[in-house]
């Protein structure tokens, strides 16, 4: 659909592109708000020359933003390539994983992910 409506000489890089660039502007715009009005939350320990107003107590690490704007464009991938069924590439390779093949194995791993923390 998203395809249909743009230009046929924007390239797929050039859709991810655009799209990192408003996740990011986004991502920043947001969660600035979020920290000078509400004081919620902060980053304690940033670094220095690729944080924004540093040692304030609404310092804000640009890369920060771009770690989010990127996660967000690997899930865009993933939705792109989706199957005809519907699943990412990988949703379907998790469907190729018999647990039953290795019942010992998976049942250690079940028991583990399972188990009570001590206390």
């Amino acid at each position: 659909m998203l395809r249909q409506r743009l230009p046929p000489s924007l390239t797929n890089a050039g859709i991810l592109t655009i799209i990192w660039l408003i996740e990011f502007a986004l991502d920043f715009v947001i969660e600035n708000i979020a920290i000078r009005v509400t004081h919620g939350y902060g980053f304690a320990k940033t670094y220095g020359p690729l944080t924004l107003f540093a040692g304030k107590g609404y310092q804000f690490p640009i890369y920060e933003s771009a770690f989010v704007a990127s996660i967000g464009c690997s899930f865009t991938i993933m939705r792109w390539k989706a199957s005809q069924r519907g699943y990412s590439p990988i949703e379907t390779g998790t469907l190729s994983i018999n647990l039953f093949e290795y019942p010992v194995q998976s049942k250690k791993v079940l028991e583990y992910l399972t188990r009570q923390p001590p206390g």
